[in-house]
């Protein structure tokens, strides 16, 4: 088994029900320890509840698993579960911690002549780990620019660029 957190922002926090099932058909079985293999990675168990007894029968009981993304990485861990007879390792848990990082290329009219246009394209490209969701922007300050081709975006229809991708534009 695996509970996968999936792609999170740093600073994020998710939880997930984890669900504890006795495949026994003929005992109970009391669960009065969980634990983490490393214990390090950023996942927790808020209130694990225990001790819980589970009847046979493929009775079963859920805890809440909670990641904390409080770096960039990849984490991996197992949750343990047993007590103090029997304990075994049985579920994976993983995450990924990312975030975006906009570029914006730069448009350099250098010296110009008057009243001869020019055009230079632009690009925004996210060269982070994590989609860049982009709602609005300011600019040109000046207004002999203006800008082409740029999506229409907003934060009811923002514009998302996914990691290693670009979006690119004209300045007049």
């Amino acid at each position: 088994d695996k509970i996968d957190f999936g792609l999170m922002l740093k600073d994020q926090s998710i939880t997930k029900e984890f669900i504890i099932i006795n495949e026994s058909e003929e005992a109970e079985v009391t669960i009065s320890r969980l634990e983490f293999l490393y214990g390090n990675e950023g996942f927790a168990v808020p209130s694990p509840g225990l001790p819980v007894t589970l009847k046979a029968g493929e009775e079963s009981n859920p805890i809440e698993i909670t990641f904390t993304a409080l770096e960039t990485g990849i984490f991996k861990d197992s949750i343990g579960l047993g007590d103090t007879c029997l304990f075994y390792y049985t579920t994976e848990t993983n995450a990924k911690v990312g975030q975006p990082i906009i570029y914006v290329s730069d448009a350099d009219f250098g010296d110009k002549t008057v009243n001869k246009p020019s055009t230079l394209p632009v690009n925004i490209t996210n060269e982070g780990d994590y989609d860049l969701i982009i709602t609005g922007y300011s600019g040109p300050y000046d207004n002999v620019f203006t800008i082409r081709e740029l999506p229409v975006f907003d934060n009811d229809d923002p514009l998302v660029i996914k990691p290693g991708e670009y979006v690119g534009f004209y300045v007049d």
